[in-house]
């Protein structure tokens, strides 16, 4: 009997734990700042704010661990991205960097103080912003975290609801699927399986980070481009980052090499990867008819299909999704999602299993995104 009691007054105590919490407002933290630690890594790091000090675990996402200390979590991050769970501490680590780039300077956070249950220290869950950007959706955007975290419990201030970030969450996750980055480059989902021309190629791409400034092949608009993508241009740090940020706008790449830092030498490491404004979008892909999208929405439309994907997107009935990554002459067009009657999956999948083919479907608006649907004949 008194086993009992003493069970319904811990239940009772763990209840009104539960309900404190939840009846928590958001806080907004501005101008805090990442301090070095031990506890740091992809998703969990240490801020300051103020005079105070706290730990901050990131919702929504897991990025990988950056040890072999955690041999169940580790399996469960590899099976998600179809690896072996020997390449995720260095996936981790690339993670952690990340990150840490990322949180350079100032940054937002938004928390309720919900328990993150961090071991030793009391940590906190959190949402990250910075430059109207979110932590948890860049990590996601370049293959370093899956879609596993704890989510928020309701809309942050001036943020998006559950749902709503879900998706965006998605729709990064099969971006970054679809072209091969982070840790996808080395899964055997990806559509871009790395090294493919060769044996030594793959073996060479396996040990080699994707996350390089080396590897970019988007061209980056020096004018409208955030401290990070700045920073992915060769001989480009933060701190020149900065400056190119302060010196704009900027009507010629020339006019770079009157910052402090930026030699002609520099400038020419990374001139055929930027420009002073964006390059129209190739004719034939998501990126074309998605700058536009007013005129085009509720037509049917041609694209140029470089990659396909399955993905698990919720679809109207007797629907399947896929994501179609675009390209036209070599030029990336961006992805869409486009929905196929299940029963033509299969045979398209393979058709399109072939770059270059043309696909036409009709442009629509469902929710948030603009997606294609194939018109059955």
């Amino acid at each position: 009997m008194r086993l009992w009691f003493c069970l319904a007054v811990l239940l009772a105590w763990q209840l009104s734990l539960v309900a404190k919490t939840e009846s928590r407002t958001w806080e907004t933290l501005e101008g805090c700042r990442l301090l070095k630690s031990n506890f740091n890594d992809g998703d969990s790091f240490v801020t300051k704010h103020g005079s105070n000090e706290y730990l901050f675990r990131i919702y929504w996402v897991d990025a990988p661990e950056t040890t072999d200390t955690y041999e169940t979590r580790n399996r469960e991050q590899a099976r998600y991205f179809s690896i072996s769970p020997e390449k995720i501490p260095a996936v981790g680590a690339e993670a952690t960097r990340f990150t840490r780039q990322f949180l350079s300077g100032k940054y937002t956070v938004h928390t309720k103080w919900e328990d993150a249950r961090g071991g030793s220290r009391q940590r906190y869950f959190a949402i990250i912003e910075k430059d109207g950007e979110f932590l948890s959706d860049k990590l996601a955007s370049k293959g370093l975290a899956r879609i596993y975290g704890k989510p928020t419990p309701n809309k942050w201030p001036g943020g998006f609801t559950p749902s709503a970030y879900r998706s965006q969450l998605k729709k990064s996750e099969r971006a970054a699927k679809l072209d091969g980055l982070g840790i996808w480059a080395y899964s055997k989902s990806s559509a871009k399986s790395p090294g493919s021309d060769s044996k030594s190629s793959k073996e060479e791409n396996q040990d080699k980070p994707t996350y390089e400034k080396q590897s970019s092949r988007k061209i980056v608009n020096v004018n409208l481009a955030s401290e990070d993508e700045l920073d992915t241009l060769p001989g480009i740090g933060p701190a020149l980052a900065q400056r190119i940020i302060a010196t704009r706008p900027i009507s010629d790449l020339e006019q770079l090499v009157d910052i402090p830092g930026i030699s002609s030498k520099t400038l020419d490491g990374f001139r055929r990867l930027a420009a002073t404004k964006d390059p129209p979008p190739p004719a034939k892909t998501a990126r074309f008819y998605l700058a536009d999208v007013k005129k085009y929405i509720g037509k049917e439309v041609v694209v140029l299909v470089e990659k396909v994907l399955a993905n698990d997107i919720e679809s109207p009935d007797s629907f399947s999704g896929v994501t179609l990554g675009t390209a036209n002459a070599g030029i990336s067009g961006g992805s869409i999602t486009a929905f196929i009657p299940s029963e033509h999956l299969e045979s398209f999948m393979e058709l399109y299993s072939v770059p270059g083919l043309e696909f036409r479907g009709l442009l629509h608006q469902m929710g948030n995104e603009t997606v294609l649907v194939y018109r059955r004949k």
